[in-house]
């Protein structure tokens, strides 16, 4: 084994295996994701194409999309929710980052609390957060730097020892050091100090950089450094919480027969170490924002909060083991023997310090704020809309800084407004109806439940808009919804949702309804996200409530079953679960699509995202698209007769050639039909005369399917809107597909679509087609449909 360098102590950056994890959500659309691809391109300027392969751009939304090379940069787009999580969740992404010395996490920050704090959770548990991570942050450039979205980058930096942690402003692509650790303080520009980000921290206080800085890399001569006196508090970090630092000073220190002089330097270390340790527990000018993001990412009573703190106890393990390899490298053969079976784990140990807040798990900061909103339009049990609780816990409310008064800390609320008197859709319960629903995620996307408003305010301020019965922008307020716990405010929650939405629908579908209402509204905003970001947050933050105190109970209407019981995002998953099981019909494969479309949103941002993976849920959508097609076969063969019938299995299943139809449907044939041949049987000879009838079409793209009794442009629009779950089918299944449709038209089997559809997914061949619809060849769709009795 060849002897370590003594000048370099880590493998230079440009060398490095590197992977840079690009937030493609929809709220990045345009100038954010443009800003994204010009940091990777900076990064990846600094690197010779010949080591190129060692870069991996990994794109991510709320799902994990495959990792893709340099190469691939330009065509990432904006798509989907955002869950960071499903970096390390999914195994390739893992798998890239786990193999990464640097890794940058560049995103937009519009995180929710609880996947932040299960992502703070996830770095440690699989062991990435000893990395060197940089976290670039990109928006727009706002009062303060404590007032962008920058929880998720505070999170991070939290818990991994080697971080920068950075700012873009997208208008004027400036980037920002609001902190860094380790080795990456080589980041700062000469004379400039590490800041301290807090509540009164400006822009002007943070040093500025650029991406191509990352260029530097950290080297430590071994005979000088041991030969030191006085210990260099923030070199001492870079070395002692970085395994390869360790490693080659451990190893050089044996080998050149400087033990002796190791041992001294590690008790100077050590005396650093306990000042360092009395100078922490008496500092009280420790950053209070990040005091505030552990307190309020803390809330879950099941996971530990980030730590920011030096990790002394970290060192401390690192020292005595330091010692202890020297010691024992007595020769080369040792050596190599310990290097290549040593242990780093302890440096990555979650600390379990306590972590500052009370009992309830309520910061000392959030307790005096509500303290001071008390003495203002709070009284001591309510708030300011009547009927709402005040709360006591953090994780009850959500708050954010007031557009209109400019206060912080105080619940903010929604303020929900009165629909269109003009808005009149067939079919939806009339007002005052309280009707019951079997599909009520389906109601989110009428005119008449368009009742959420841009304008979010704090209560106080809302309790005024209601008073006044108007917004800014002139709508007519119906009533203002606190973003408060469901649990605690149960029925002036309910009242409120009832009174806003007309009174249409009954009292147990109204949190459906409402979840409907607020994923169409999220879908909306997505493609200008900009100046309504403490919006988005606040909706999915609702939503985050209704899926987690909500109990539905069980019960039908009409003899149909509905969703069934349980905490909502508990009877979600059982739906998706059950999709997949071929013995099984839920509900969800059978639900409007507007309301399907709905259940993935939501489903995407519950805890059971991770059980659910993207694999699962593409097939899910694939088993809802034939589903649909099955529905509109039924439909087609109750309303028309046995003539048109027939005519339509025959357009669709032969092959479109000279000697057969000239196209899949044509509408003015089909109604001629009846004209030109009296009965089933004519039209038979007919066809037999005039068409090769077992040349069957061997594919059927969705688009073949377009304008067809099985599919119409507007539900092809439906589909469209769940993104890359749908996509995929329209390039990748039409064999899959063809399969399905030959058994459906030619194999009758099922009174209804859904017996139907049970009794066709039971056979091997429609199971194989679906199971992996892009892996059939034309030679297996042949072979897949040969059973099948011949059209005649």
């Amino acid at each position: 084994m060849p002897v370590p360098d003594e000048t370099g102590a880590s493998a230079a950056f440009r060398e490095s295996r590197i992977s840079i994890a690009i937030d493609v959500s929809g709220s990045t659309y345009g100038a954010t994701l443009e800003a994204e691809k010009l940091a990777a391109r900076s990064v990846c300027s600094l690197i010779p194409p010949s080591l190129h392969d060692n870069i991996t751009i990994l794109p991510w939304s709320d799902d994990a999309y495959p990792p893709e090379p340099l190469s691939r940069l330009a065509t990432i787009r904006s798509s989907g929710g955002t869950n960071p999580n499903v970096l390390v969740l999914d195994s390739d992404c893992r798998f890239a980052l786990q193999s990464s010395e640097f890794w940058f996490l560049m995103t937009d920050g519009l995180i929710d609390d609880g996947l932040v704090r299960q992502f703070a959770r996830n770095l440690t548990d699989y062991s990435i957060h000893g990395k060197g991570c940089v976290i670039s942050v990109f928006g727009q450039r706002l009062r303060k730097p404590s007032d962008c979205n920058i929880t998720v980058g505070l999170s991070v930096f939290a818990v991994s020892p080697n971080v920068a942690f950075l700012y873009t402003d997208v208008d004027s692509n400036t980037t920002y050091v609001l902190s860094t650790k380790g080795c990456f303080s080589t980041l700062l520009p000469p004379g400039e100090h590490n800041p301290r980000l807090d509540y009164d921290t400006t822009w002007d206080d943070l040093p500025r950089v650029s991406y191509e800085n990352f260029a530097r890399n950290i080297r430590v001569n071994i005979p000088a450094l041991l030969d030191q006196e006085d210990i260099d508090e923030d070199l001492m970090q870079k070395i002692m919480l970085n395994e390869d630092n360790m490693k080659t000073i451990a190893i050089t220190a044996a080998l050149k027969g400087n033990a002796p002089k190791l041992d001294r330097w590690l008790d100077n270390v050590k005396t650093k170490i306990e000042d360092i340790e009395t100078r922490q527990s008496s500092d009280t000018l420790e950053s209070q924002l990040m005091k505030d993001t552990t307190t309020r990412l803390s809330q879950s009573e099941s996971s530990q909060p980030p730590r920011q703190v030096i990790p002394t106890r970290r060192l401390s393990a690192s020292i005595n083991s330091m010692r202890k390899s020297s010691v024992r490298m007595d020769d080369e053969r040792e050596h190599q023997r310990r290097v290549s079976s040593y242990s780093y784990s302890h440096l990555y140990e979650e600390d379990s310090e306590d972590s500052g807040t009370d009992e309830n798990g309520v910061h000392e900061i959030a307790r005096e704020r509500l303290t001071k909103a008390e003495k203002g339009d709070y009284d001591k049990l309510n708030l300011a809309v009547p009927g709402f609780r005040r709360p006591t816990q953090r994780s009850e409310f959500f708050s954010s800084t007031c557009p209109m008064c400019s206060t912080s800390g105080r619940v903010l609320t929604l303020v929900l407004r009165d629909p269109s008197p003009s808005a009149t859709t067939k079919d939806l319960p009339l007002p005052g109806s309280l009707s019951k629903l079997v599909y009520p995620l389906t109601m989110g996307n009428y005119a008449e439940t368009d009742i959420i408003t841009n304008t979010i305010a704090c209560d106080v301020c809302a309790a005024g808009i209601s008073k006044n019965g108007t917004n800014a922008s002139g709508d007519r307020v119906a009533a203002v919804l606190p973003l408060v716990s469901y649990d605690k405010n149960q029925d002036a929650w309910l009242q409120t949702v009832a009174l806003a939405t007309g009174k249409r629908f009954s009292r147990s579908d109204l949190a459906l309804v409402f979840l409907g209402i607020l994923y169409t509204k999220i879908e909306r905003l997505v493609p200008d996200p900009s100046k309504l970001a403490d919006l988005q947050d606040a909706l999915r933050w609702e939503c985050n409530i209704i899926q987690t105190e909500v109990v539905l109970h069980a019960d039908s209407i009409s003899g149909i079953k509905r969703f069934g019981a349980g905490v909502i995002q508990e009877v979600l998953l059982r739906n998706y679960r059950d999709s997949l099981d071929a013995g099984k019909v839920p509900l969800l494969l059978s639900y409007p699509l507007d309301g399907f479309v709905a259940a993935n949103a939501a489903i995407s941002h519950t805890r059971y995202k991770q059980v659910l993976t993207q694999a699962k849920r593409k097939q899910i959508v694939f088993l809802r698209l034939l589903f649909h097609l099955l529905e509109s076969y039924h439909r087609y063969r109750e309303e028309q007769g046995d003539l048109q019938l027939h005519a339509a299995k025959t357009l669709v299943l032969l092959i479109d050639d000279p000697s057969g139809p000239r196209s899949l449907f044509r509408w003015d044939s089909m109604r001629q039909l009846s004209v030109h041949f009296k009965n089933l049987h004519q039209f038979r000879g007919h066809l037999r005369a005039t068409v090769t009838l077992n040349k069957y079409r061997l594919s059927l793209q969705v688009s073949d399917l377009l304008d067809t009794p099985l599919l119409d442009a507007k539900t092809l629009a439906g589909f469209r809107r769940l993104g890359p779950l749908f996509s995929w089918i329209e390039s990748e299944a039409g064999n899959g597909i063809a399969v399905f449709v030959h058994y459906m038209m030619r194999l009758d089997v099922g009174s209804s679509p859904e017996a139907q559809f049970q009794k066709l997914r039971e056979r091997p061949e429609v199971s194989q087609a679906i199971a992996d619809p892009g892996a059939l060849s034309a030679r297996n769709v042949e072979e897949l449909i040969g059973p099948l009795p011949p059209l005649e």
